[in-house]
């Protein structure tokens, strides 16, 4: 059996939001994650961390989908 190396999920796996269009599936690709979410949280931790393997953590991840649902992104009962 031939592996698939192109699987998109439906779902980010940071924001758990579903992936919006061809650019999600692209970016989701290339760093496991939606565009939005590589521009709001993970590319920025890299740029920090000064590490370009750097992924986020549970509590980053946690604090990030706090934050969507502080500015009415995802509804509470969401998370």
């Amino acid at each position: 059996m031939q592996s698939n190396n192109f699987f998109v999920p439906l779902d980010c796996p940071i924001c758990e939001l579903m992936m919006r269009d061809m650019k999600d599936s692209v970016q989701y690709l290339e760093t496991s994650c939606c565009v939005q979410c590589w521009i709001s949280l993970v590319e920025p931790l890299r740029k920090l961390k000064e590490d370009e393997d750097f992924s986020p953590s549970e509590e980053d991840i946690s604090a990030y989908r706090e934050k969507l649902v502080e500015d009415k992104i995802i509804k509470q009962e969401e998370l």
